[in-house]
């Protein structure tokens, strides 16, 4: 990486946290955090901070200032999704890491385009002459999301004799495989584009590495609030997808030549269509309707296949076949079309509604939501339309609702409502919600009033906090008493971004740290060393701790590390003073390494055991201690 992408990575961060101010879309919890913290940001773009804390890797060991956390969404149902919570710099690295592989793969995406390949994803992120683009369209869902909508309404409205596949992929950003990923552009990006941006192995084992180091070893892509980079990788991916399913196509047309006319693929991220266009039929129509369904069939399975085997994805129950013959089917897939989706705060596009009409809809929505069972909405068991209540993103139908008559309706309508039903749709809920000075003041005594958290509780408060500019501090003490979000509140509320005094390497000053900033072997010791602990794996981390304080020794000692041994480093402890009972401690570390089976199986006499946590963590202490101690004094 070097210092232009760093900051073209900072000034994308920058300029979606400014679009926060007129943008409903930013109020989400990480955005409130890094607009809180922005006037803070101005070191983190400086060369010197580069060269000092990202381009050697040294990032790794501040995990106080490159912090991120997991926390828990609700989906569908009772399932749950894991989110991220990033600190700025982690963001800005994230990022950079993200548009580094935009520029690799910018040409590949170019060179194989395709007419009838129309794929968005939410944000149009591109280079031009080494700076990349950044504007609103390029950075936020809703323009990409409207042109793939009027994609597919164009496509359906089609007279033809056409099937339409909408393949749904299963858990899709937990089954991107980033190290697939990055194989197959090392194997398709051109050889001179590889050379141009250092795209190689080695490359591809750092990020590989990077991303494995945030999801604690799984294979996997992180998603957070508002990341156009994570949609931007998560399109990449698809982008194989397509030409695997382009691949089956033509495939099944050499076995049945002159059948099928065109294809398109129509896709938004992994909301895939692929329409199928098919030669009007020259033989009887039922053996024609056969050989249609045989063809559909043969070609969901190959592509089922291609997609398992090279992109580990899986489709689910949820992939629909839509016959666009059969009216049924053709009003089926307009109504899905013309909906909102849940994912994406937008109005209704069907503008033959009126106004009022909206705002007479989401009040009738509301009334038969107010008379649902609870359970019945767990298991999915209720036929309410629920992208009626989008239309709250309407500024003119947020002032129709706010009309004395129809406030007074709102009133009626929260009284006796059982707030739990918010995790149906609980965005535009809460926006409807403020309308009613009532209904906030019951909203907020039925979430202070809860115990006990659970992750559709949190989730509902956080997006309350989100919508009324975090207002309540009961609300927001709450929070921080909660085991999984107590550490992101107590990062909002310190509002640290570059944190010198205490940046996560045990408890030492970045001024005693700095002097390591180009010993690429110690810092390589320390990456992996954190990853391993990351996972609880201390045998291999015990290992790294060793070689990690056997290094700083040898180098605050001026040595060569070769030759050096135990006996050089409990010597030169105790000439610095260091308390012996530290000093033994350490010793006996290395001895410990020796009984590790990492390191070594054992023997006849004795069999090397493996290292507990709680063994680990006492050594880690002892090294935190003698490691203060010693770059206190030099």
């Amino acid at each position: 990486m070097d210092y232009e992408l760093w900051l073209e990575a900072k000034k994308l961060l920058d300029f979606q946290i400014n679009n926060k101010k007129t943008n409903r879309y930013y109020n989400t919890l990480n955005f409130f955090y890094f607009e809180s913290i922005l006037d803070k940001t101005k070191k983190v773009g400086t060369k010197t901070y580069f060269k000092e804390k990202v381009h050697n890797n040294l990032f790794y060991a501040l995990e106080k200032e490159f912090f991120f956390y997991k926390y828990t969404l609700p989906k569908d149902g009772i399932s749950l999704r894991r989110y991220f919570f990033f600190g700025y710099p982690m963001q800005v690295f994230y990022y950079a890491v993200g548009i580094y592989l935009l520029k690799v793969s910018q040409q590949f995406l170019t060179d194989y385009s395709r007419k009838n390949h129309h794929c968005f994803y939410g944000g149009n992120l591109k280079f031009e002459k080494d700076k990349l683009n950044i504007n609103s369209t390029s950075t936020t869902y809703y323009s990409s999301y409207k042109k793939f909508k009027e994609k597919l309404d164009q496509e359906i409205r089609k007279n033809a004799n056409r099937t339409i596949i909408k393949v749904d992929i299963q858990n899709y950003f937990d089954n991107i495989s980033m190290y697939k990923l990055l194989t197959e552009m090392l194997d398709r990006v051109k050889f001179s584009n590889k050379q141009l941006y250092n795209f190689d192995k080695s490359t591809v084992d750092l990020i590989d590495f990077y991303f494995k180091f945030l999801n604690e070893d799984r294979d996997c892509l992180p998603q957070s609030d508002n990341n156009v980079v994570s949609s931007f990788i998560g399109y990449l991916y698809l982008t194989l997808g397509d030409l695997y399913i382009e691949d089956s196509i033509n495939e099944l047309r050499r076995l049945s030549p002159n059948f099928l006319k065109e294809y398109k693929i129509i896709r938004y991220v992994d909301d895939i269509h692929v329409s199928l266009d098919f030669f009007s039929p020259k033989d009887d129509a039922k053996v024609h309707a056969a050989r249609e369904s045989k063809f559909i069939y043969d070609l969901l399975n190959i592509i089922s296949d291609k997609f398992y085997k090279n992109l580990n994805l899986r489709f689910n129950s949820k992939t629909e076949i839509f016959d666009l013959n059969k009216k049924k089917d053709f009003n089926l897939l307009k109504n899905l079309v013309e909906s909102s989706s849940a994912e994406y705060p937008e109005p209704n596009t069907n503008t033959g509604t009126s106004i009022p009409d909206k705002g007479q809809l989401i009040l009738d929505t509301l009334e038969r939501i107010k008379a649902l069972d609870l359970l019945n909405v767990i298991e999915g068991k209720h036929e309410i339309d629920l992208t009626y209540l989008n239309d709250i993103y309407d500024d003119k139908v947020r002032a129709f609702l706010q009309s004395p008559q129809n406030r007074i309706r709102l009133d009626a309508i929260f009284t006796d409502f059982n707030f739990d039903l918010f995790r149906l749709k609980t965005k535009p809920l809460i926006i409807i919600l403020a309308l009613s000075n009532s209904a906030t003041l019951k909203f907020e005594n039925f979430l202070e009033s809860k115990l006990h958290l659970t992750t559709f509780d949190r989730d509902i408060i956080i997006n309350y906090l989100c919508q009324n500019g975090f207002n309540n501090r009961r609300l927001i003490t709450k929070l921080y008493s909660d085991s999984q979000i107590k550490d992101i509140f107590n990062e909002i509320k310190a509002k640290k971004v570059v944190n010198n005094k205490l940046p996560g390497y045990y408890k030492i000053e970045f001024s005693k740290l700095k002097r390591f900033k180009n010993e690429i072997s110690l810092i390589e010791q320390i990456r992996l060393r954190t990853h391993y602990e990351r996972i609880n794996n201390y045998s291999i981390s015990l290992n790294l701790l060793l070689n990690e304080i056997h290094l700083i020794c040898s180098l605050l000692e001026c040595k060569d590390i070769k030759g050096y041994e135990v006996s050089d480093v409990r010597a030169f402890l105790t000439a610095e003073g260091v308390e012996n009972s530290q000093v033994i401690k350490i010793a006996t570390l290395f001895d410990r390494r020796n009984n590790n089976p990492i390191s070594h199986s054992g023997s006849n006499i004795r069999i090397a055991s493996s290292i507990t946590k709680e063994e680990y963590f006492g050594f880690k202490n002892s090294v935190d201690n003698v490691l203060g101690y010693l770059l206190s004094k030099n």
